[in-house]
């Protein structure tokens, strides 16, 4: 067996903005009904009322690149194509490539604060820097239980800031320099020049907090190049698209898209925000 025993896929619910795009590992040896499983624990709490079996996969081959999300928009699925339960990971992937290495220290321990948190609820996190700002956001999840369980990883926003400690203003910090990440982008790239001591590196943003923030000039950060772009309202989850239909009838199957484009052509701009 040809490639890395271990896959990471970047999955997207159908409907969703690219920003809410969330990484999964799994072995190649799992099967497609393995997959499920690790796609509905990703995406807890929205999940927790679907059984696995009700989620329909599809593979897609989409460049994150300036028409991202024009291309989900446009997305045709055809039912007759979903990846059956009993297909196995690598048959689908049979010739995913190695992940690059990367030089500088294997991991990072970053600085984090919550908006509108004081210092006082500074938390550090220490990640891997092969990892991707998507799986920075699970770990983030994971150091705030209980309070972000009602939260799923992806619908966090992270910012990359430099903050000194003695004189935090996390919204003039955002507006001035602050940096919005992509889940895609690989936090080595992030950091490409290290990290400081004695800083705040990254905000977080989640839905809860962020109706009450105006919008601001974001810059999206997707491996290394730099965008302005304007700030829209964060989409709220909606829960007509989870819940079970009126008159007890199963839950609709959510419908997602899974590939493996881990980076955009040389040159390609940052995708548009809707």
């Amino acid at each position: 067996m040809s490639g890395p025993l271990h896959l990471k896929l970047n999955c997207i619910v159908l409907g969703d903005n690219p920003r809410h795009i969330f990484p999964v590992d799994i072995e190649r040896t799992e099967i497609v009904g393995d997959l499920k499983e690790v796609i509905k624990d990703k995406k807890r709490p929205e999940f927790d009322h679907i059984a696995t079996d009700r989620l329909e996969l599809w593979k897609v081959d989409l460049p994150v690149d300036e028409m991202i999300e024009h291309n989900l928009n446009n997305l045709t699925l055809d039912p007759m194509k979903s990846l059956s339960p009993v297909d196995e990971i690598i048959e689908i992937f049979p010739d995913a490539p190695p992940r690059a290495m990367s030089s500088g220290p294997l991991h990072l321990k970053l600085n984090c604060i919550v908006f509108g948190d004081d210092s006082r609820h500074i938390f550090p996190v220490d990640v891997e820097r092969t990892k991707t700002v998507g799986d920075l956001k699970n770990v983030i999840k994971v150091a705030k239980k209980p309070e972000f369980d009602h939260v799923a990883a992806d619908r966090l926003e992270l910012w990359k800031v430099k903050i000194n400690l003695n004189d935090i203003d996390l919204r003039n910090a955002i507006i001035d320099g602050g940096v919005e990440l992509h889940p895609l982008t690989e936090l080595s790239d992030v950091f490409a020049d290290g990290i400081e001591r004695g800083c705040i590196h990254i905000v977080v943003k989640h839905p809860a907090v962020a109706r009450h923030i105006p919008a601001v000039d974001r810059r999206i950060v997707l491996q290394g190049s730099v965008t302005p772009t304007r700030a829209p309202a964060l989409p709220t989850p909606v829960p007509a698209l989870l819940d079970s239909p009126r008159g007890g009838a199963p839950p609709a199957p959510r419908k997602t898209a899974v590939w493996t484009a881990m980076t955009p052509p040389p040159g390609a701009m940052t995708p548009p925000l809707a």
